[in-house]
């Protein structure tokens, strides 16, 4: 058969005479024009019926379609339903620069899945049958799904989901694709664009659900039933895994790459966390977090609870402390009591973001401290910032904007703040030295109160 040169553009009536050539041909149809009785042949190549809807509604009933192997949905306004019942060698799914969800149900086979440009939700179901084995797989292209806010890909019946990113990132600090399946075990990802997802895995404790990553730098939440296994094994990228339940039935590893853990109100103790490695960050939030030390080389905490009441045990001296909310936290490490040379750096909010900030650390044994005061340049609101220490003999405070610093915390042994760096006025209620205490600070109108020492 030559190929089709004339343009196959559905009409509102019945169409029965477009049929594909040779060539890649492309069925051009919108919610008014795929209409029951419609009869479309692809012909040989690779075609594609191209379906923009404006409308809420089910789209392909009693249309009969053979040879087009991929099936293009972009929506608006409603949920556009795609009854594929009738669709014969479907291999590809897409929604793409959809604003509103795309649902394919009937599908004869597993296809590749595509979104494109959506943050709208995706479903893709099957008939009967096709999803009743144990070890199906599908292939799910993402370029730019969730970019702009949270969304759901839905695939029930499928094991095991294989997520390849492309073009631009995928999920973002707006939201993540979350990846949801009545029998999805395991999700392996792969691709240079950032993917973050997020799953519900289907395990046991005797089946492991399984994440896997490749160099790419991923962001993955992953939730396992009470009791069951997981092997969570990242790769080389720079990753992100979050989690909101661990037992020692759950492996973890970061792999390589600066790794962070997201450990949010998750209590972490060196027993229930005896299986993660890897990790450089942790992000704390109101809870309690040991990782063992011979496995994790942590370097850097954060803080993200405003009420405070964080605390990561085993922080190695010289690491990086962040603080971009308020709250008294507390970074715990028993080595820190012998050696007069352990430092930690505190960094409190961020560059990007104003407003007042009460942060307060304590950090039993550390013996010297800078703490740095990030804020937005135009924001000249007051902050508190102070270290808690009974061995700090020096602080050094840092804060290049106009806003008002108040120092606290400080020990006994606090001989020199350092506040020169602080463009603001500086007020000193830190407890200090009771003798060859000195204090440095900057261009502002600065205060000295009479602490403990």
């Amino acid at each position: 058969t030559p190929a089709n040169t004339a343009p196959l553009i559905l009409t509102s009536g019945v169409d029965t005479t477009l049929v594909g050539g040779a060539g890649n041909d492309s069925y051009t149809a919108t919610n008014l024009t795929l209409t029951a009785g419609d009869v479309l042949s692809g012909g040989d190549g690779t075609d594609a019926l191209n379906l923009t809807s404006t409308l809420a509604g089910t789209y392909g009933t009693g249309v009969v379609m053979t040879g087009v192997e991929n099936v293009n949905v972009t929506a608006s306004v409603g949920t556009a339903t795609v009854d594929a019942s009738g669709f014969t060698g479907v291999t590809g799914v897409t929604s793409s620069g959809s604003t509103a969800d795309v649902v394919f149900n009937g599908l004869k086979t597993i296809p590749t899945v595509n979104m494109t440009a959506t943050s709208s939700n995706l479903t893709v179901g099957f008939a009967t049958a096709v999803t009743t084995g144990t070890t199906d797989a599908a292939t799910i292209n993402v370029n730019g799904a969730a970019g702009t806010g949270a969304a759901t890909l839905t695939i029930n019946g499928v094991e095991t989901l294989n997520v390849a990113t492309s073009g631009s990132n995928t999920g973002s600090s707006a939201g993540a694709l979350t990846i949801t399946g009545d029998a999805l075990s395991t999700l392996n990802i792969t691709g240079t664009a950032t993917a973050r997802v997020s799953a519900a895995l289907v395990a046991t404790a005797s089946a492991a659900g399984t994440v896997t990553s490749d160099a790419g730098a991923h962001d993955v939440t992953f939730t396992v039933p009470a009791g069951a296994a997981a092997n969570v094994a990242m790769g080389a990228g720079n990753d992100t895994v979050r989690i909101s339940s661990i037992s020692a039935a759950q492996t973890i590893a970061g792999g390589d790459g600066t790794d962070t853990l997201v450990a949010g109100a998750t209590a972490i103790t060196t027993t229930t966390g005896a299986n993660i490695s890897g990790f450089e960050t942790v992000s704390i939030g109101a809870a309690s977090v040991a990782l063992p030390t011979a496995t994790n080389t942590v370097a850097t905490v954060a803080f993200t609870d405003a009420a405070g009441g964080g605390t990561y045990t085993g922080l190695a001296a010289g690491s990086t402390v962040n603080q971009t909310v308020s709250g008294a936290n507390t970074v715990v490490n028993t080595a820190w009591a012998t050696p007069t040379t352990d430092a930690l750096t505190i960094n409190v909010g961020s560059a990007s973001a104003g407003g007042a900030i009460t942060q307060g650390l304590t950090a039993t044994g550390i013996d010297t401290a800078t703490i740095n005061n990030l804020q937005l340049s135009t924001d000249a609101t007051a902050r508190s910032v102070g270290i808690t220490s009974a061995n700090l003999a020096s602080l050094t405070v840092n804060s290049t904007g106009a806003a008002p610093i108040t120092i606290t915390g400080g020990g006994v042994a606090l001989a020199t703040i350092n506040a020169a760096g602080v463009n603001g006025t500086v007020t000193n209620n830190a407890t200090t030295a009771t003798a060859g205490f000195s204090l440095t600070t900057g261009a502002g109108a600065d205060a000295l109160t009479g602490g403990a020492g």
